[in-house]
């Protein structure tokens, strides 16, 4: 007998996903900005001057307001991205990876921890704003590689089931990561400078880098034709297809 159970219209998920891979990179900028205007931060290309923090951009008055009030729900969305990516895997006939949705839920709630104390004072506090920062990045990092390792196995087994342009790109952004934290450590182990400015300028550009992972992954999803559908009788959970 037929499944009777009703099915809800597929989630176009691009413009979900762009505003996933999107939305971040604007609000730090924004609340970078509102720093400025406010004298908290001074004014640089912090990307490669290293003059101010992620954090410190959004920790003072107004910008930290809207830093952690435009994040705070975001770290929903990333922890939900990392499931449709699974379900994504899978429709591509993959096995997926639990280690990457381990990684990923794991990145997303430290964010949430780092967001919670930001702009607290207090050792304590601190400590708490560092380990939550330090676990997003480095979790989210190795979601990303583990991902990324599943996506090159389907590229070997499945030829043409992935955009040609996917593998290149998040390669690149992956390990674009990778070299800015080695060049940061022979800088600092090896040459014995400074690391303040550098460590910060880092910051920004390992962030972006992360992003546009994302971002490429979401116009993979697009090219691959992917969509989402939530079943609606009792107990259902979402089915992926990918074209």
């Amino acid at each position: 007998m037929p499944d009777q159970s009703p099915r809800q219209p597929a989630i176009a998920l691009t413009w979900l996903g762009l505003l996933l891979a999107l939305w971040p990179i604007l609000i730090v900028h924004l609340a970078y900005l509102i720093s400025i205007e406010q004298g908290s931060v001074p004014a640089c290309n912090p990307y490669w001057d290293g003059c101010t923090s992620i954090s410190r951009a959004g920790r003072y008055g107004w910008a930290n307001h809207v830093f952690r009030g435009a994040l705070m729900p975001y770290t929903a969305l990333l922890a939900a991205a990392w499931w449709v990516s699974q379900r994504w895997l899978k429709a591509l006939g993959d096995r997926g990876s639990t280690g990457m949705l381990a990684f990923g839920w794991l990145g997303a709630l430290f964010m949430i921890l780092y967001l919670t104390f930001l702009g607290t004072e207090g050792a304590t506090y601190e400590l708490m704003r560092r380990y939550g920062i330090n676990v997003y990045f480095g979790g989210t990092y190795v979601a990303q590689v583990l991902l990324l390792r599943r996506l090159l196995a389907v590229g070997r087994t499945r030829p043409g089931a992935l955009p040609p342009w996917l593998l290149p790109a998040t390669s690149l952004a992956a390990l674009g990561v990778l070299a800015s934290g080695a060049a940061f450590l022979v800088v600092k182990y090896v040459l014995a400078r400074d690391m303040d400015r550098p460590e910060d300028a880092l910051e920004w550009v390992v962030a972006l880098l992360m992003q546009l992972f994302l971002l490429a992954i979401v116009l993979g999803w697009r090219d691959s034709r992917m969509r989402l559908w939530l079943d609606a009788a009792p107990g259902g959970t979402g089915e992926a297809e990918s074209r």
